[in-house]
């Protein structure tokens, strides 16, 4: 892989003690981080429009801890979407809230991804980023703050659990902002999932607005 011949990519020197920590986990996840979610709204037409640049990328995921899977605390690159966060800056922004939920972090604790546009040829020691990469954006998403939507009935046009964070709402912003900062960017979202999943006789979903782990509103559609 493209990503795993440059000298840089400090995470890749701590694989084996990924491997043994993370015991029955499935060896991609465990070496690499999360796999990328798809159960949103806006991330079809994403996935589709998606292009590579020839100048390479990079998405960088920056925590103070990760609770679950202790070898992905620090600052390290995310392996775990490729061709996917490491191409698209907003498949990247998407990371932070995916990394914060699989590693189970407390109330407070704030993971940051940032997408860098890297120059060609660079040969940087390992922990460093190359001279002359250039940061495109950057999400931080704390946890706590949330955008929980609940579907009452199956979402018929996408199998998804009744249950589930709005990642791609945290990470795609509005001129509300996003949806695990700002209420009325998540009640806007609830309207979203529903048209998403199919309109029909019955079916229901409700946002939910937390901040701080308490839920502040709840808008439920139609």
């Amino acid at each position: 892989m493209r990503r795993r011949s440059r000298s840089w990519i400090w995470l890749m020197a701590t694989a084996a003690l990924v491997l043994g920590a993370c015991g029955g986990e499935h060896d991609d996840e465990a070496t690499n981080g999360p796999a990328l979610s798809t159960q949103s709204p806006g991330m079809d037409e994403e996935l589709e429009r998606q292009t590579s640049s020839p100048s390479g990328n990079a998405c960088i995921i920056s925590q103070s801890k990760c609770a679950n899977h202790p070898q992905f605390s620090g600052t390290f690159e995310d392996m775990g979407a490729p061709g996917r966060a490491d191409v698209n800056p907003m498949l990247c922004r998407h990371r932070a809230a995916e990394y914060a939920y699989w590693c189970g972090n407390p109330i407070g604790t704030t993971t940051t991804a940032t997408f860098y546009r890297l120059p060609w040829g660079s040969a940087p020691p390992p922990g460093a980023l190359p001279p002359g990469s250039v940061q495109i954006t950057s999400k931080s998403y704390t946890m706590g703050n949330d955008c929980a939507i609940t579907f009452h009935g199956p979402c018929a046009n996408h199998p998804v659990p009744g249950h589930l964070h709005d990642f791609w709402g945290y990470a795609h912003a509005n001129d509300y902002g996003t949806s695990d900062t700002s209420k009325t960017r998540c009640q806007q979202r609830g309207s979203e999932y529903l048209y998403w999943c199919g309109l029909r006789p019955g079916f229901r979903v409700t946002a939910t607005f937390i901040q701080s782990g308490t839920a502040t509103a709840s808008f439920t559609v139609p």
